[in-house]
């Protein structure tokens, strides 16, 4: 008998082996660990490609799990439907903290101009790059 060749209910079953060696092999074993050790990074990219959608969003920045969102105009819709999102982003996570997020309006041009300078820029909308 081989050293590897596996004895289940006391019976020799040389299909095991095969069966064993396979998994030896297979890459599959380190995939899951990957999929949620990469799943909060995952869920931010969703949440971004979601929000930017929204016509009002101009610029959304992460810094660590807390959103900054800067919109044109505040509208109650808006809030709505960016902590709709958030929400769905939190569902997703299967460990750590959950995100938060911040809306901003009517902030200076400065202040626009430190978040964009700063680390974490995920989205920026293209009227906010034009040079006039």
């Amino acid at each position: 008998m081989r050293p590897t060749q596996l004895i289940i209910a006391g019976t020799k079953w040389p299909a095991a082996n095969v069966i064993w060696e396979l998994c030896q092999c297979m890459p599959l074993r380190e995939f899951p660990q990957s999929q949620i050790r990469n799943r909060p990074h995952r869920v931010q990219e969703t949440f971004v490609r979601r929000v930017s959608k929204i016509p009002e969003v101009r610029l959304i920045t992460f810094r660590e799990r807390q959103a900054t969102v800067v919109v044109d105009r505040p509208v109650a819709q808006l809030y709505g439907r960016i902590s709709t999102q958030l929400r769905a982003s939190n569902r997703k996570l299967y460990f750590g903290e959950p995100m938060t997020v911040s809306v901003l309006h009517e902030i200076p041009p400065e202040q626009v101009l430190d978040l964009m300078a700063g680390p974490g820029v995920q989205y920026l909308r293209e009227d906010l790059t034009d040079r006039k």
